[in-house]
């Protein structure tokens, strides 16, 4: 439904965007001048959480919207919208500047009311879109198919950024799986590059949701060669371990020992070794537990499933369950609860976590820390200091 806007808009942007052959000279990408502290806010989110639209956001902590998603279209190669309705025309109330009150209902649609956070209370908000998200690999493989296809991916993306007035796209493509598309993807970003310079006065922001889970997926990248187009490397260091794993672990531990193959800390390392620049690197944080029942509560120990939870997956606004307790492991830096009547074991970023990886990023001049996603900690609407997001930037201002 994005053709809606398209005829109106695409008039700025050349016909043809994508010949490489003559690219002008990439211009610097911009660095944060403060630590970037970013929700991805989904467009779902507001069906199971009415009382969560964007203006409830904790502004006063955070820097950075990532909207998502939006979709490719496999036979155009545009960019969609996924609820249009959602996103455009959803009627919901419209704060107004200085006034604490939402008293107008408007067709405003999610995205319209970040515009309207935007102008009326925190004018340095960056609001960027999403495109991609898991299970669109083959969205993305659809357009090296035909030229055009990346052509009206790039003019559409642009279309949607000026009538919402967005900030920059974040491209979501899990994951390219050969040498072929791991080229096209740096090519996609090339193009965006050199587009979203041109298209602006303001700098328009480049980001890209980093694979973490597997090392051959990473290898298969030129991080080096796509970190000159990046302003930021969204790190997804979370999901290390779940329902399909072998054996209970953690699956946001910042630290690793001989029982965990995977941590934040050894992801972060790898990235940089190989040509990342670290201040564009995000720290991705989850805002959820992964649950194993059946187990003794042990790191190492087999498990049964996932128990009564739906994908294995506990918001963090409910841990530690009722009538567990919360311990913190201060060798990997990861928190985990256990019921041995149920025998779950849930493994979540607490508040000690998320102060502990406000530490590493100052420690190592990362660009800041992200979670996916908003809805799964709604303590700044409650209790602020239960906050994972306020516990982070409080600890950001520590010297």
């Amino acid at each position: 439904m994005l053709d809606y806007a398209l005829a109106k808009v695409l008039s700025p942007f050349q016909s043809s965007v994508v010949n490489p052959s003559s690219l002008e000279k990439i211009q610097p990408t911009v660095l944060p001048n403060k630590p970037v502290v970013a929700l991805y806010y989904t467009n779902w989110s507001i069906l199971n959480h009415p009382e969560k639209p964007p203006h409830t956001l904790p502004y006063d902590q955070i820097t950075n919207v990532n909207y998502a998603f939006f979709k490719i279209n496999k036979r155009t190669g545009n960019v969609t919208h996924t609820d249009f309705h959602t996103d455009a025309r959803l009627k919901l109330f419209m704060p107004y500047k200085r006034d604490s009150w939402f008293r107008t209902i408007q067709t405003l649609g999610l995205l319209g009311q970040f515009m309207n956070v935007k102008y009326a209370r925190v004018p340095e908000l960056k609001v960027m879109m999403s495109v991609g998200g898991w299970g669109a690999k083959e969205d993305f493989k659809s357009l090296m198919t035909e030229e055009f296809k990346l052509n009206n991916f790039v003019k559409s993306t642009l279309s949607i950024i000026k009538t919402f007035d967005l900030d920059g796209v974040d491209i979501d493509w899990e994951y390219p799986e050969n040498e072929k598309e791991a080229e096209y993807l740096v090519k996609l970003l090339q193009v965006l590059r050199i587009q979203l310079d041109k298209a602006n006065k303001k700098p328009l922001f480049l980001s890209f949701a980093a694979p973490c889970g597997d090392r051959e997926i990473i290898d298969l990248l030129d991080l080096k060669e796509m970190d000159k187009y990046l302003n930021f490397w969204n790190l997804m260091t979370y999901d290390f371990s779940g329902s399909w794993s072998e054996k209970v672990a953690h699956h946001s531990n910042l630290y690793g020992d001989d029982k965990t193959e995977l941590s934040c800390d050894s992801i972060v390392q790898h990235y940089i070794s190989q040509g990342v620049t670290s201040q564009k690197i995000i720290l991705g944080m989850p805002n959820y537990g992964r649950v194993f029942s059946g187990c003794n509560g042990e790191i190492g120990s087999k498990f049964k499933g996932t128990g009564c939870y739906k994908e294995g997956i506990v918001e963090f606004n409910r841990l530690p369950l009722l009538n567990t307790v919360e311990h913190f492991d201060s060798k990997l830096g990861a928190a985990y609860c256990y019921d041995p009547i149920k025998r779950y074991f849930i493994s979540y970023d607490s508040n000690e976590s998320a102060r502990w990886k406000a530490k590493y990023v100052k420690k190592h001049e990362l660009g800041g820390g992200f979670w996916w996603e908003s809805s799964g900690d709604q303590n700044y609407l409650k209790n602020l200091e239960k906050s994972n997001v306020f516990q982070f930037v409080e600890e950001l201002k520590r010297s």
